[in-house]
C-alpha cells in the first residue's frame, strides 16, 4: 500500500518515507476530495482512507508492526497463549507498575520511563534481528515482551499525580 521496500528486514521502516507516502495517499483518497463526485465515490474514498489510516498506525507502532509480520508468517498472537515467560522481566514490569501507582512526582515517573524505554529499545533490537533472520517463534516471544513494556510506557505517559 505504501510502496515501501519489501526486501530485507520487514521490521525496519523509514518513518519519514512512511509519513510522506501516507500524506500522498491521503491527498488522493481523502473523502473530502471525492465529496463532489457523488455519494458512492465518497463512500469508497472513506473506506479507503480508513484502511490507509489503519495501515499507517500499524506500521508506526512497533508492537502492531511485529504482530502484523507474525500474522504474515502464520502466527496470530490473538489466537495463541500470550503469556510472558521471562520471570525477570515480568517481575521488573510488575515492580514498575507498582512504582507508577505509588509515584508522587513526575521525576519518579521519569525514572520508570527511562528504565522501561531502555528495556523496550533492547527488545526492539531483538525483534529487528529476529525479523532479519526469520526467527518467527523467537519473534513471537519478543513481541509479547515488547507489548508488556509498551503498556507500561503508556501507563507512565498517562500518569497524573493523585
Amino acid at each position: 500500500m505504501f510502496d515501501l521496500p519489501s526486501a530485507g528486514n520487514p521490521f525496519k521502516v523509514d518513518d519519514k518515507q512512511l509519513a510522506r507516502r501516507f500524506r500522498k495517499l491521503q491527498q488522493t483518497i481523502h473523502p473530502d476530495a471525492w465529496s463532489a463526485k457523488g455519494e458512492a465515490e465518497s463512500s469508497v474514498a472513506a473506506d479507503l482512507s480508513s484502511l490507509v489510516n489503519h495501515a499507517f498506525k500499524t506500521l508506526q507502532n512497533p508492537v502492531l508492526r511485529a504482530e502484523y509480520i507474525l500474522r504474515e508468517h502464520g502466527i496470530d498472537l490473538a489466537e495463541s497463549e500470550q503469556t510472558l515467560e521471562d520471570p525477570e522481566l515480568l517481575i521488573k514490569i510488575m515492580e514498575s507498575r507498582e512504582a507508577l501507582d505509588e509515584a508522587a512526582s513526575q521525576e519518579q515517573v521519569d525514572v520508570i520511563v527511562s528504565e522501561t524505554q531502555d528495556a523496550a529499545n533492547k527488545t526492539m533490537r531483538e525483534v529487528e534481528e529476529q525479523c532479519e533472520k526469520h526467527q518467527w517463534e523467537e519473534l513471537q516471544t519478543s513481541t509479547i515482551k515488547l507489548r508488556y513494556l509498551q503498556n507500561t510506557l503508556n501507563a507512565a505517559k498517562a500518569w497524573a499525580p493523585s
